[in-house]
């Protein structure tokens, strides 16, 4: 086997220890007090700042016109997202392991394909409605970047929103030299 054939399983392999080594950093921080809502709120927002960086470096001179549709789509993908998405998955893994977590994540297809099976439902039509919604926004604005940009930001905002209603300890904001930093980081969407 040439290298062409090796690297796209090389990549699966790297692929799957930055998600291990994302669930057990989470984990390590959520265990040392860190708050999911925050948590969330300061990857979304070190996520937005890399993507803004892309975005200059690689879409500057993009001249697609932003219409109210396309930060209304960017504003429904953060908030399915960050909101819903990343705070769920802490709030899962606050009660239970990384490595559950881990397998969790290896077993969604074989989910996803028992709940086809049970609604009668083509596995096509559930891949093609997933990835819709994101790809309907992408021929409003063909610029990946920007829109992941947008929907970072989104995600940020609407995060701290519901941090601020739902983690009223002020010491949750409060980032340190310590596992908590690292976890921020760790988790740039």
């Amino acid at each position: 086997m040439g290298y062409e054939e090796w690297k796209a399983y090389m990549l699966c392999v790297f692929s799957n220890i930055c998600l291990a080594g994302f669930n057990i950093v989470s984990k390590v921080s959520l265990n040392k007090g860190m708050s999911r809502y925050v948590l969330v709120v300061y990857g979304y927002a070190f996520g937005t700042l890399a993507t803004a960086i892309l975005v200059l470096l690689f879409e500057r001179n993009h001249k697609g016109k932003m219409s109210k549709a396309v930060l209304r789509d960017s504003f429904f993908l953060g908030l399915l997202g960050a909101v819903f998405g990343r705070t769920l998955y802490y709030a899962g893994m606050e009660y239970t392991s990384a490595a559950f977590a881990s397998a969790m994540g290896n077993l969604l297809p074989s989910f996803t394909f028992v709940l086809a099976l049970l609604f009668r439902i083509n596995q096509r039509f559930l891949y093609q409605l997933s990835t819709s919604y994101r790809n309907a926004t992408l021929r409003k604005y063909p610029a990946p970047l920007t829109i992941t940009g947008f929907m970072c930001f989104s995600g940020t905002l609407l995060a701290a929103i519901m941090t601020l209603f739902l983690d009223h300890n002020l010491s949750s904001w409060r980032l340190s030299w310590d596992i908590s930093l690292i976890a921020a980081i760790y988790s740039v969407s």
